[in-house]
């Protein structure tokens, strides 16, 4: 009798140490494939977070640094000499798939002069080519690109805030400035031709410009907007 429990004591002992079972195996593989998944996607995750953060700084240096300089020189503008395809309500004053650009004059020496080829230019151009999705400057028969194949969008609004144009009705919505297309409508063919042209007869009273830039990198889009009062201008 003693030896019998004996002997089934050691059986159990021995199947003690039979060591995993195949379910038990199965398990185990099953929960360290559920916490390899899991570290996985959070290190994935914490990659492409890390991708994003770098295409936002990426975009907010950029249009800085170009809304930065358009901004400096504009600002110090005496005139702005031409523009082409500016930002507008009516179908036929923008088209953005068309280039859109601004020439103005700055007298950075202050002679009193304006010098196109000085060694510091005193014409500047910034053109937006919409098929290259890039912003060049050109200045002296130079361009060279302000931001190169990652701006998607690119605005220029104009507006006068000459008070006395409110006193001829050119207001018409009442906002407190008056849009070029107020001055290309004025009835009287004073301050406008009623062409749908932004030309030099409305540009003769423009001294605030609305900047609109958006820039695409990677899969993240930013717009950005700024405007500049024409210190300069004079009437």
């Amino acid at each position: 009798m003693i030896a019998r429990q004996v002997r089934r004591l050691r059986e159990r002992h021995e199947r003690d140490d039979a060591g995993f079972t195949l379910v038990e195996m199965l398990i185990a593989m099953l929960l360290f494939s559920i916490l390899i998944a899991i570290v996985g996607t959070a290190v994935a995750g914490a990659s492409k977070a890390s991708s994003s953060n770098r295409q936002y700084n990426d975009i907010n240096a950029e249009a800085r640094t170009a809304l930065n300089r358009m901004t400096r020189e504009l600002r110090q503008a005496q005139a702005i000499v031409a523009a082409t395809n500016p930002y507008g309500s009516s179908a036929t004053s923008y088209n953005a798939a068309q280039p859109t650009s601004l020439t103005f004059d700055v007298d950075f020496n202050g002679d009193g002069v304006i010098q196109p080829d000085n060694a510091d230019p005193e014409e500047l151009t910034y053109t937006y080519n919409p098929s290259a999705q890039r912003l060049t400057l050109t200045a002296a028969g130079q361009s060279t690109p302000v931001l190169a194949s990652n701006v998607t969008a690119f605005k220029l609004s104009f507006f006068s805030r000459v008070y006395r144009l409110g006193a001829y009705g050119l207001d018409t919505n009442s906002d407190g400035i008056i849009s070029w297309e107020e001055l290309d409508a004025d009835p009287s063919g004073k301050y406008g031709n009623g062409n749908h042209v932004l030309d030099p007869l409305e540009l003769n009273y423009i001294d605030s410009v609305t900047i609109d830039v958006t820039v695409l990198k990677g899969s993240h889009q930013q717009t950005y907007q700024t405007q500049v009062d024409l210190r300069n201008r004079p009437y």
